[in-house]
């Protein structure tokens, strides 16, 4: 029934700060102040004007609601920079983004060695880290460690619950605890879009995908130029096999983000399964540019030129493997490439690889149509009974 306006400027060194709240449809003035302050006060802002609007209404309030209008670290300003930097870097989804965002994290907690949020996002980092990026068991734990830091320093912070329920859902595969700790941290910040993201993705990963598109619809509205949010709101439509929805929602991804590879990745995925195969290639092509891998994209594509898609995804495949026997590569990604290959015994050999590094990528293995074509093999229950997976949905 009211909305809350205002204005920031500056006069000299400091800011003035002018904040009205007015009813509505009326356009009656509720409440109105002016503050003039230093940047190094403008945190403590938002926490004085929810309290004076409070108390200029009439409103009661508990000790919890005091308490949440007071946090117990307001962050320095410039670790809140820091941490807005290192989050626009996370959101790259990629590992020189990954690398980026952990060395801006650890920057605001030296400026701040006690703003919770900021370990919050470090737990993030690592954890993302350790998907697709690096070794799973050598991220996991330091993801672990700051997220428990986080939450020693605010247990109310609902950052640090949905960072925590994102390692218990791709890392621990304890589906219930996630769904607790997602419920948790979307109750105590439901203004938190990556909350909405990340729970949006695990309600798809159940094949609640009803659910998952309303909090990824949110998580839209909140953060609307997060390019991983616009790619995942194709994501229940993909997995309910509406392939349209999905590739629009990567191509405004990629409008938001250009060469942003988890949308490549998912246009290549989407024009395969409409047997696009030119435009399948022209995604893998700028994918692999994207990651770095320039030699091998020429290649690649001089395969499919010579002798068509399947001998390029071969000519892949193997360039893979070569790299995995002298650095890290995914092993679920190189699955997936076996398995487009037709290689289905070599898809299951990577795939166990993955379960036992505990790729987090597993956890979709039964809703994702990309892996339909392996379950009807009795390998697939198996592996996805080890990852606590329920049936496959078809």
């Amino acid at each position: 029934h009211a909305v809350l306006t205002g204005t920031i400027s500056k006069r000299g060194g400091n800011l003035l700060v002018a904040a009205e709240l007015v009813g509505v449809p009326e356009g009656t003035r509720l409440w109105g102040n002016q503050y003039e302050l230093s940047a190094k006060d403008l945190m403590s802002v938002p926490d004085r004007i929810a309290s004076e609007i409070a108390t200029s209404l009439g409103v009661r309030l508990s000790g919890d609601d005091r308490a949440s209008l007071s946090p117990r670290h307001p962050a320095d300003p410039a670790a809140y920079r820091l941490y807005l930097q290192a989050r626009y870097y996370w959101n790259q989804r990629s590992k020189e983004g990954y690398l980026k965002s952990i060395e801006l994290f650890q920057a605001a907690i030296a400026r701040d060695p006690e703003y919770a949020r900021a370990y919050a996002g470090l737990s993030d980092s690592y954890s993302f880290l350790g998907r697709d990026e690096a070794p799973t068991p050598e991220y996991m734990p330091k993801a672990r460690a700051a997220v428990e830091r986080a939450l020693a320093i605010d247990d109310k912070l609902g950052e640090a619950h949905a960072s925590l329920a994102m390692m218990t859902f791709v890392y621990e595969w304890n589906f219930q605890g996630a769904e607790r700790e997602y419920r948790k941290a979307l109750e105590l910040d439901p203004g938190y879009a990556n909350g909405h993201l990340l729970y949006g993705v695990f309600l798809a990963s159940q094949g609640a995908f009803k659910q998952s598109q309303s909090q990824l619809d949110q998580a839209a509205e909140l953060d609307p130029l997060a390019p991983i949010i616009a790619l995942c709101r194709g994501y229940p439509e993909s997995y309910l096999g509406n392939v349209e929805p999905a590739i629009r929602a990567a191509q405004e991804a990629l409008n938001i983000l250009p060469a942003f590879p988890a949308a490549l990745e998912d246009l290549m995925t989407y024009f395969e399964r409409q047997g696009r195969q030119e435009e399948a290639m022209q995604q893998a092509a700028a994918l692999l540019h994207a990651r770095a891998q320039h030699e091998l994209a020429e290649t690649v594509q001089a395969a499919y030129r010579q002798a068509g898609y399947q001998a390029a995804l071969r000519t892949w495949l193997e360039a893979e493997e070569e790299r995995a026997a002298k650095e890290y590569v995914s092993p679920l990604r190189i699955a997936i490439l076996a398995m487009r290959c037709g290689n289905e015994d070599k898809a299951f050999a990577w795939l166990n690889r993955a379960v036992e590094d505990r790729n987090a990528g597993l956890v979709y293995l039964t809703v994702d149509p990309k892996y339909a074509r392996l379950r009807s093999d009795p390998r697939f229950a198996g592996i996805a009974a080890r990852v606590g997976l329920k049936p496959a949905i078809r």
